[in-house]
Parts: C-alpha cells; structure tokens; sequence
C-alpha cells in the first residue's frame, strides 16, 4: 500500500517495480481539488511535496509496477480517494489507461470507504468477499466475513 507520498522518489519507484498487487494512491482529481470547497492552503498543503498524489501521479507510479518482463498477472487499486475531490469514476479512468501500456495481464479497480466495489464490502460486521477475485491465475473466494 502505497498513500500519503506526497511525491514519488527515485526509490519508491524502486521499490514497487514488479510488484504483484498494489494499492496506490489515487487521491484527487487535480482540477476537481484546485475547483473545489477547501481553502486555498489546504489545496497547496494536498498537492504539495508532503500531501497526497493524484489519479495522474498515482497513474504514473503504477506503470513504475507494471514495469516487468515476467508476465505475471498483477492488481493495481487505486485507493485514499478524497470524497470532495475524486471520484471512483474519475481515479478508475486513471488506473484504466494502464490497460494500453501493461505487458502484463492486469486487474484494476478502486478503494473506497466502503470497500473494492463488486468485491470486498465493509460494514457493520466486518469486511466480506463479494464475488471472486483473480490474483495470479488463481480464484480467491471466501464466503463468510473476515
């Protein structure tokens, strides 16, 4: 898991090359944050060097982990989505443009508060699997709360 970089280093992308799964930090849409309610220093305080990355950005450091040779399937998740500026929609468009540049079979998807849609659901009880979720050609299923 991959948030609250604020910026991506020469060795964060070092470390996450090759990765299997990731959840990366998809937190706000540039133009959504820079459009929206917060106040102008909070604004510049997320987009800083110690806030949060953006689809872009998180975009970005996920091609960092799709950049194998070995053909092993791989999930990348965007996750942190703000909720005033992002939308599941819009960091899922972002993680989507992967799809044209892996060599790799890949999965995408998004966190929210509530879970990886269609699969993983938190709620009053826990955290539940919904469905089934292929990671390196292997079919997870799990029917009861975690």
């Amino acid at each position: 898991m991959v948030t609250d970089l604020g910026q991506v280093t020469t060795e964060v992308r070092h470390f996450v090359r090759g990765l299997d799964i990731a959840v990366v930090e998809t937190n706000h849409d540039l133009e959504l944050l820079v459009d929206g309610p917060y106040p102008w220093e909070l604004k510049q305080r997320i987009r800083g060097t110690r806030g949060h990355l953006s689809n872009s950005q998180g975009m970005k450091l996920a091609e960092d982990i799709l950049d194998d040779t070995s053909g092993k399937a791989c999930v990348v998740l965007g996750g942190h989505l703000s909720e005033k500026n992002n939308s599941p929609s819009y960091a899922q468009s972002a993680l989507d443009q992967l799809h044209g540049i892996s060599q790799r079979p890949l999965y995408t998807g998004h966190i929210t508060q509530k879970g990886i849609p269609g699969i993983f659901e938190v709620n009053e009880k826990g955290i539940s699997l919904k469905g089934e979720l292929i990671v390196s050609h292997q079919v997870l299923r799990h029917q009861a709360n975690l």
